[in-house]
């Protein structure tokens, strides 16, 4: 959602490229910056996800293992790189104390009483339950419109074809499918979840096996 919401090119082309996995290239493209505590992608994502969210370095270091100077190294360039992420986060504080409330990508409002409050601890408490809200609200969104497709798109489809969702774990969705139909559904299911909600497109992975614990990639 970060690069959706924030509109951050740099972080769009990282997601747009032909990767397995975007935050590899996140990861990649910091290194390069010389932000040696982001040299995986855990900690690329953790460190991305922290400017946005406003944490200290002090949080970032620990969430890390690394000590201070390599963490504030890594923030400072997750913000060179991205410039676009803190903004977004002070815009969305900003708005929200404007309306008192927060909206998500498809409209949903969320009231916030706090948000213009004189205690400077209630008041950031609401700024960081507007974020929230937006980008984590906004995810939802996004999967339970592609719930919604998918299950549409086969809606004509032959029973004996036809696929079974039977659960969503955050943005993963997990179908039950005759095996003769396993690679056909797949697509079909890859094509509604990559359709999106705009012009960044939306990369899905694909998994298949006989049991949810021996899936191997499509």
């Amino acid at each position: 959602m970060p690069r959706r919401l924030s509109g951050d090119g740099a972080l769009r082309r990282c997601f747009a490229d032909d990767a397995d996995d975007p935050f590899v290239d996140v990861a990649r493209a910091l290194r390069a910056s010389g932000a040696a505590a982001t040299s995986d992608r855990a900690a690329a994502k953790q460190v991305v996800y922290g400017v946005l969210y406003g944490q200290s370095t002090r949080s970032v270091a620990r969430a890390l293992g690394a000590d201070m100077d390599a963490a504030a190294g890594a923030v400072g360039a997750v913000r060179r790189l991205f410039p676009r992420l803190e903004r977004y986060r002070a815009t969305v504080a900003a708005d929200a104390a404007r309306d008192g409330f927060v909206e998500t990508l498809l409209g949903k409002r969320r009231a916030l009483p706090r948000i213009r409050d004189a205690d400077r601890k209630k008041r950031s408490r609401a700024e960081r339950q507007a974020l929230s809200t937006a980008v984590q609200g906004s995810a939802a969104d996004l999967v339970k419109r592609a719930m919604a497709e998918t299950v549409a798109a086969f809606a004509d489809r032959p029973p004996a074809t036809k696929p079974h969702l039977v659960i969503q774990l955050h943005d993963e969705l997990i179908f039950e499918t005759p095996e003769a139909a396993a690679a056909s559904n797949a697509e079909i299911v890859a094509a509604a979840l990559e359709a999106g909600l705009d012009d960044v497109p939306t990369r899905v992975k694909l998994k298949v096996g006989p049991t949810w614990a021996d899936l191997e990639d499509l």
